[in-house]
């Protein structure tokens, strides 16, 4: 696995991805962050160059739409609470 840091208009920000999708997204110093020595820094992974690109566009324009292969290293639960969210409330 992989990761790219980049600053945002709330702060630093950590992509980690792999060669196909995007695991996790963090900001600097978050509860959560995992420790980014356990991944190999890669600025030239096509996934963490489009995490860039994408949140520098959303800041520029908030109605800015993502595009992003998506692969969250999440719990179970949170599993499901995403695919309500994904599907929307019914």
């Amino acid at each position: 696995m992989y990761y790219s840091e980049f600053s945002t208009p709330l702060g630093r920000m950590y992509a980690v991805a792999d060669n196909h999708s995007l695991l996790g997204l963090y900001y600097q110093g978050q509860k959560h962050c995992p420790d980014m020595s356990a991944f190999e820094p890669r600025e030239d992974n096509s996934v963490l160059r489009a995490v860039t690109h994408q949140i520098h566009a959303y800041f520029s324009n908030s109605n800015y739409h993502f595009d992003l292969p998506l692969r969250p290293q999440v719990t179970d639960f949170q599993k499901r609470v995403l695919s309500v969210l994904s599907t929307g409330c019914r």
